[in-house]
Parts: C-alpha cells; sequence; structure tokens
C-alpha cells in the first residue's frame, strides 16, 4: 500500500516537523508555567508534573492514532 522510500529531500520535510514539534512543546511549557505560576508553592511542582505528563500523554495518543488511520484507511 504504502512505499517505503527516503531520500535526500526528504530531510528538509523532517526538518521542519521537528523544528514545529519543538515550537508546539515550548508553547505548552510557557502555558503550563504561566497557569502554575499562581498556585501556591506546594502545590506549583505537582501541577507542573501532572501537566507535562498529561501533554506526553496526549501527544502520544495522537501519534498512535494517526498511525491507526494511516494503516487502516
Amino acid at each position: 500500500m504504502f512505499e517505503l522510500t527516503f531520500s535526500l529531500s526528504d530531510i528538509p520535510r523532517v526538518g521542519v516537523l521537528a523544528f514545529l514539534e519543538v515550537l508546539l512543546s515550548a508553547d505548552n511549557a510557557i502555558v503550563l508555567a504561566l497557569l502554575a505560576s499562581r498556585l501556591p508553592p506546594h502545590l506549583r511542582s505537582r501541577a507542573l508534573f501532572i501537566g507535562f505528563l498529561s501533554a506526553w500523554i496526549f501527544r502520544l495518543g495522537a501519534v498512535i492514532g494517526v498511525a491507526f488511520l494511516l494503516k487502516y484507511l
């Protein structure tokens, strides 16, 4: 169904995707830090941990969902 090939013209595309991933991660970190800064100090570290963990879980779920759609649709 899909031919798995790699050429030198794919390197800029992968670079752009990596850059966008870093940009979106930084955006999430900034928003999470702004929201957590209003919390009392004893809750701040817990909120940051839960926020970062849930961001990674949602991102992993999105990747698995896209892989499923690409494989079966």
